[in-house]
């Protein structure tokens, strides 16, 4: 069962202070993942297309190039990338170029990845001819292009569109080098026509003829049914958030390309699809005007408030990292990474390359209110300003180069503010020429930044960290710990400060309305994970808890789902339930734990238990014996439904992530991250060490209703117990796969396992398994089952809903 991220950085904090003492190895969830494999690289004419394979465990890659075969002196490409694979622009046709590849989570970066190397083609020669006829397959959100090989070619793109129309399709957000493409993210139901170019070093040949596919839904073999649970729209990575001059209008874009748009300040929200995954969104005052830059294609832009969208190609294509606007939404600058600025006094009919800024690595622009101002942040650079609407354009020394990720500015452009990767708040009140380093704001790891009108309100983010605001010019800060400690992006505020909104990636947007000091989650749209499920006897309860979301309750076998807010939000990690789902008992990781008597209606803060790091939680059939794991503690019981605990030593103190218990509550098992499985069967009077199954980073376990069965999941390691754990063998007929989640029905002979990528099931107690490939392909996180095994629920990572089976 995965662990909530705040405990996960704490306990991180908690190994570096004492990495003096002699401890164990460092699980490898807690740490930065591995390096990526050597990246594979295409030519183009002045660039490179680089693609790698995806590591487990990674958020966002770095790119990192340079000309000599050094790693050390590289320059970065770029800083945060959730894609495998991006086209580097502007290079020297027959310079050869190395690049390398970082991945990164919460607890930081991977070293370097092994060198490869390429060197963009000449201008010389002739693109390819133009593919021929395109077959189109349909599937689940998805089509699948296959297509005749191009003589020449050494790269395709794909483009899509609504209409068949090409002059106005989009370039699907890749390059590929087979003949076949797999389009993922179409909803289903969404008629699209799709071309294809061919390319090589010389360029690109023109449109193949069109081809169109409808996404569907599959009928779903072995009744798979997805279930919407309530409060709950769209699991997304968001990308980019803005909001309108007075705050009430939010725009925000997602990975998947989606543009979601709320008037009313986060109650309810319209869903756009541009088809673009819009890094930056700039607006109007009204947010009538609304221009996105991509992450590789053209700015597009709606003049009716984000109804229809208008392919901008007189931009180029090219990967934007930042757009600004006017309030009237006339005058508009866009930045591309490691290029020029661009600006536009048409709404973003035309465009204008401004050679004045320099071929930079943009990662910010801001613009005065009526466009004449225009200020832009350099990553290992200066901050730039231009006072005629981006025609010339000054450096500004006054605050040295710097890894600048964000500015922001006052309406008139006198304010400015500007944060780095690492250090402190900088602020200019002379339009950028001299700059005050703001030690009151801390030296932290900063995501983004927003200011008001006047530039008094600031407020910024930082990654791993709170939201910090500032009400006058940078001076003095307040740490808004309502805000939570999150993994914070980006930042946008009202033109008077008080309404601020701002997301977490991956995870939801949240908004405040009193400058910061109290927030508010925007549940209607945002990323569920299911960290925990359980199921009564029958099938017919289910509960399953969200962390930092609600607990949610079913008593119809998951067909409909009610929202159960009499227990808060809470920092939830796992939740049992007793044979005929009266009894429920959830955790928090970083709370109590809660119980209820009455399916889930009302709720018991059992705070004898103390408020401590909870990671998974366990009952016996009737729900009165309850065990519960806490970090680097001990095995906590309950004999009478929760209300008084004991903290029973003999377990040891470990590093528990996983329990389950007997029916009847006499055998206990639980499983260590980076430990061995511990065994019980005196109700947690006694412990014994099983080292036959080895020390793993045990994900989670499960055993049968005599405690005779037990099955643990850890890596790629699916092992089996049938002697209560005396004695253990991997089950060499599981596929190979990383592990997430296992459940079993009373006897084990349905043993339900969830992977990173689908779930499988086995009906004879893990002889031979199927792949449910009807569920998804999905990262489950969570599972559960009837006492038969006949009913089945499943939940997964950064995704809406809940699945049941039949």
């Amino acid at each position: 069962m995965r662990k909530n991220t705040i405990i996960l950085i704490f306990c991180s904090l908690i190994i570096i202070m004492f990495s003096a003492c002699d401890l164990p190895a460092i699980p490898s969830g807690w740490q930065p993942p591995s390096a990526p494999a050597a990246p594979a690289i295409t030519p183009q004419d002045a660039g490179l297309y680089i693609s790698w394979g995806k590591v487990s465990g990674a958020y966002s890659y770095e790119v990192w190039y340079g000309t000599v075969n050094d790693s050390g002196l590289a320059n970065q490409y770029i800083k945060s990338t959730p894609l495998t694979f991006v086209s580097i622009s502007g290079l020297v046709n027959g310079t050869a170029y190395y690049i390398w590849i970082k991945s990164v989570n919460n607890y930081g970066a991977s070293g370097f990845s092994p060198v490869s190397t390429g060197t963009p083609g000449g201008s010389t020669g002739s693109p390819p001819s133009a593919p021929g006829t395109l077959t189109v397959t349909s599937g689940d959100t998805q089509l699948t292009v296959t297509w005749t090989a191009v003589p020449g070619a050494t790269f395709y793109e794909v483009w899509g569109n609504g209409i068949d129309d090409s002059t106005s399709a989009v370039q699907w957000p890749a390059t590929f080098t087979t003949t076949t493409a797999v389009l993922n993210g179409i909803p289903n139901g969404t008629l699209t026509y799709i071309w294809l170019r061919a390319g090589n070093a010389y360029g690109t040949s023109g449109f193949s003829p069109s081809a169109s596919g409808t996404p569907q839904a599959p009928v779903i073999p072995g009744g798979w049914t997805e279930r919407t649970v309530p409060g709950v729209m769209g699991g997304n990575s968001w990308r980019s958030i803005k909001t309108a001059n007075n705050g009430e209008t939010i725009v925000a874009g997602d990975m998947a390309g989606r543009i979601f748009i709320s008037p009313d300040g986060g109650t309810t929200f319209t869903v756009s699809a541009p088809n673009a995954q819009a890094v930056d969104i700039a607006l109007s005052a009204d947010a009538a005007v609304i221009a996105l830059a991509t992450s590789a294609g053209y700015i597009k832009t709606s003049t009716d408030n984000g109804l229809t969208w208008i392919n901008r190609t007189s931009s180029g294509f090219r990967q934007w990292r930042a757009i600004t606007s006017s309030t009237d939404g006339t005058s508009m600058a866009a930045a591309a990474g490691n290029g020029l600025v661009y600006t536009s006094s048409d709404s973003g009919t035309t465009w204008t390359a401004r050679a004045g800024s320099g071929s930079r690595d943009w990662y910010s622009l801001v613009s005065s209110s009526d466009g004449t101002f225009i200020a832009g942040a350099a990553y290992n650079g200066y901050i730039y300003t231009s006072a005629d609407s981006g025609v010339t354009w000054t450096e500004q020394t006054g605050a040295g180069t710097r890894m600048w990720y964000s500015i922001a500015c006052s309406s008139d452009g006198s304010m400015l503010c500007g944060i780095t990767f690492s250090g402190y708040v900088w602020v200019s009140s002379d339009s950028g020429v001299t700059w005050t380093e703001q030690t009151g704001s801390g030296s932290r790891t900063w995501s983004y930044i927003t200011c008001s009108a006047d530039g008094t309100m600031i407020a910024a983010t930082a990654s791993n960290g709170y939201i910090y605001t500032s009400s006058d010019a940078g001076t003095t800060w307040t740490e808004q710990t309502g805000s939570g400690f999150r993994s914070w992006e980006k930042i946008t505020c009202s033109d008077d400060g008080n309404i601020i909104t701002a997301f977490v990636y991956p995870g939801y947007v949240y908004r405040s309305t009193n400058s910061g000091a109290a927030w508010t989650e925007l549940s209607l749209f945002g990323q569920r994970t299911f960290e925990s499920i359980a199921v009564s006897s029958d099938g017919s309860i289910m509960a399953a808890v969200i962390p930092y979301g609600y607990i949610y309750t079913s008593t119809d076998s998951g067909a409909s789902w009610t929202e159960q807010t009499a227990a808060g939000v809470q920092p939830w990690g796992s939740v049992c339930m007793a044979d005929d789902g009266s009894r429920i008992a959830v955790a928090a990781n970083g709370g109590y734990i809660y119980t209820s008597t009455d399916y889930g209606v009302s709720w018991t803060a059992q705070t004898s238990a103390g408020n401590e790091n909870w990671t998974a939680i366990a009952c016996s059939a009737n729900g009165q014996i309850l065990a519960a794991a806490r970090l680097n503690s001990y095995i906590y019981l309950s004999l009478n439904g929760g209300t008084t605990w004991t903290a029973y030593s003999a377990s040891g103190s470990r590093s528990w992530n996983a329990i389950a218990c007997s029916s009847d509550g006499t055998f206990i098992t639980a499983a260590v991250s980076g430990g061995y499985i511990y065994t019980s069967n005196d109700t947690g009077v006694t412990w014994t060490e099983q080292t036959s199954a080895g020390s793993e980073f045990w994900r989670d376990i499960t055993c049968s209703a005599d405690g005779t069965t037990v099955i643990g999941v850890a890596g790629w390691d699916v092992m089996i117990s049938s002697d209560s754990g005396a004695t253990w063998a991997a089950n060499a007929t599981a596929p190979s796969s990383t592990w997430n989640t296992v459940s079993c029905s009373d006897t084990a002979g349905v043993i339900i396992i969830g992977t990173t990528d689908y779930l499988y099931i086995s009906n004879n107690s893990g002889s031979t398994w199927t792949q449910q490939t009807a569920a998804g392909n999905r990262n489950w996180a969570s599972s559960a089952c009837s006492s038969d095994g006949s009913i089945k629920v499943a939940g997964c990572m950064s995704y809406m809903n809940l699945f049941t089976s039949p």
